[in-house]
């Protein structure tokens, strides 16, 4: 009976298991910077598996495998993945990192994507939100509720007296281009119809310090306007 009991528990182990996927297998479907992932479909695949040979046997520079767990074995291929989305939205499907994304050289926020836009610009989705809202009374809250989704972050509001830990934004430092594509508000530059741009624009968490220092010495001098700006992105720019 303990040989049998063995023997089941080895051939339990082959069919759900593969050594190639960093962190084994993970329930939810891949997600990049732009929230999914590229993909496509490569039809269907007998088992997960299966679904690796086929995207690994395309040699086309994909770094990750999506499988359906919901009995209809359809299989996909991921391309610049860089988390796994684990809503309800995709609890029908398992995921398998096959090569581990390459690490940002900048990125502040913590989100996985590079920063593109420059200290002072965002996307924004909220910004300045009371936390009384169905998204959520606290900030963690918030996070988990995803009503920022990806790759939008949740973080402390950040006006123009600092930080301010009754409020939240829901912003993200992609690409201008970007942030159109999700038809989301742009500011900072040029284009800022919010007007943050004349008290610092959208600053980078990690920069608040160095932004409130230039806040603060702006409040003794005459500087306005454009001249408090370039103050502001000045500071911001030495704290990176």
């Amino acid at each position: 009976m303990k040989t049998a009991a063995v023997t089941l528990a080895l051939c339990l182990s082959v069919a759900t298991g593969d050594d190639r996927c960093i962190g084994g297998w993970k329930t939810g479907d891949g997600q990049g910077p732009l929230g999914s992932a590229y993909e496509m479909s490569l039809g269907t695949a007998d088992s997960r598996e299966a679904c690796i040979d086929a995207v690994q046997a395309l040699n086309t520079g994909a770094n990750a495998a999506t499988y359906s767990t919901d009995g209809t074995k359809a299989c996909y291929v991921e391309y610049g993945q860089t988390t796994v989305d684990t809503s309800s939205y995709s609890s029908d499907y398992e995921n398998c990192l096959l090569t581990a994304p390459a690490t940002p050289s900048r990125d502040l926020d913590g989100d996985g994507a590079e920063d593109v836009a420059p200290e002072g610009s965002c996307c924004i989705v909220q910004y300045g939100v009371g936390f009384d809202t169905q998204c959520g009374s606290t900030l963690a809250e918030v996070t988990a509720s995803n009503c920022c989704p990806s790759p939008f972050v949740a973080r402390y509001h950040l006006g123009a007296s600092g930080e301010e830990t009754t409020n939240y934004d829901c912003v993200s430092f992609i690409s201008k281009e970007d942030c159109i594509t999700y038809g989301q508000t742009w500011s900072g530059g040029d284009d800022d119809p919010i007007g943050l741009g004349q008290i610092g624009g959208c600053p980078h968490s990690a920069a608040a310090p160095a932004y409130e220092a230039a806040l603060k010495e702006s409040d003794s001098a005459p500087a306005s306007g454009p001249a408090l700006l370039a103050t502001v992105l000045a500071a911001a720019a030495a704290a990176l």
